[in-house]
């Protein structure tokens, strides 16, 4: 399973690389220079997603709380 995991991750780092170096290649430095940027772009940061789905979705905190937890030290009840 882990070693799955691994390859997955590799392949898509490898996936974006491969694309990133074929877009640029697949463009001259005259197209680059005279291409548009996009004005008025806006990419908001993590605080301000989450500030956005909390205004949305008001989660009741207090009733997901689980008094009087019992002690234990075996790992099946543990878990």
């Amino acid at each position: 399973m882990q070693r799955s995991k691994k390859f997955c991750a590799i392949y898509i780092v490898l996936f974006f690389l491969y694309a990133a170096i074929a877009i640029g290649a697949s463009l001259s430095p005259e197209q680059r220079a005279a291409a548009a940027e996009p004005e008025g772009l806006f990419v908001p940061t993590a605080g301000e997603i989450f500030a956005a789905i909390d205004n949305h979705l008001k989660a009741n905190w207090f009733s997901m709380n689980r008094d009087n937890i019992p002690d234990t030290n075996t790992r099946p009840q543990i878990a």
